[in-house]
């Protein structure tokens, strides 16, 4: 059987869709998946074909390694299509903020404290899906009734690729 594989014509924002999948910050660089589709009549009519990546196309991303706006560069390979002189294809999309609230979360425990006749301000070790925080980047700490023996709380607010609160207790003798 004999066939003929035919380049296809152009790749343009006119003729492809770039699809990214919806992704919030898990402490590293982010990479979702990407769907590129080409239209052979124009985007949006007709069928579209999804192309393969490594095969059609290779993807890069850039500013993807906290949350806010990042963007994913779709770059054509010559040999997929007629026109060498491809245009190279790039779309922004969000990183959510990663939610302390959420899953993943680990807090580890605050060892009981000493009464020294100050305020007691244990630090707080705290880590997201792995992703060991960092105090003043990740988040800020509030402490409550950390005056005088008791029971204290300490309060973690996400901050920079991070929101949301939680609160801990913590032991002063």
């Amino acid at each position: 059987h004999n066939f003929t594989i035919h380049a296809l014509p152009e790749f343009s924002d006119a003729y492809v869709k770039i699809d990214v999948a919806e992704v919030s910050f898990a402490g590293k660089a982010v990479k979702p998946a990407v769907t590129v589709s080409y239209y052979p009549e124009g985007v949006g009519k007709g069928e579209a074909i999804v192309l393969k990546e490594k095969i059609a196309y290779t993807v890069s991303y850039r500013n993807h390694k906290a949350a806010g706006t990042a963007t994913v560069k779709i770059t054509p390979k010559s040999y997929a299509f007629a026109n060498k002189a491809q245009t190279v294809l790039e779309k922004n999309f969000t990183i959510r903020k990663g939610n302390l609230e959420g899953t993943g979360v680990v807090v580890a425990a605050i060892k009981t404290q000493t009464y020294k006749n100050k305020e007691v301000c244990p630090k707080v070790s705290i880590k997201f899906k792995g992703y060991k925080l960092k105090e003043g980047r990740d988040y800020t700490l509030t402490y409550e009734n950390n005056q005088k023996r008791g029971v204290g709380t300490v309060t973690i607010t996400g901050c920079g690729s991070f929101e949301g609160q939680i609160s801990r207790q913590f032991t002063i003798q």
